[in-house]
C-alpha cells in the first residue's frame, strides 16, 4: 500500500509524466495505483502493518 501512496503523491503533484501509454516502457502512475490496490484487495492486505519488530531485528544484525 505504501507504493500506491507514492504514486498517488506523484499524481497529486503533477509529476506523473505525460507519455501516452502505448509509447511508455512503464505503466502510468494511475495504472500502478489501480494494480496495487487490486492486488492488495485480492490478498486481503489491510495495509496497516509496519513490521517494526522485524525491522529492528534486521537492524541489530547490521555493523555499527
Amino acid at each position: 500500500d505504501g507504493a500506491a501512496s507514492f504514486f498517488e503523491k506523484l499524481i497529486k503533484n503533477e509529476q506523473a509524466g505525460g507519455t501516452p501509454a502505448f509509447l511508455s516502457t512503464h505503466p502510468s502512475p494511475s495504472s500502478r495505483v489501480a494494480d496495487i490496490t487490486e492486488t492488495k484487495n485480492e490478498m486481503g492486505c489491510k495495509g496497516n502493518s509496519t513490521n517494526v519488530s522485524q525491522y529492528n531485528e534486521f537492524k541489530s544484525y547490521l555493523p555499527k
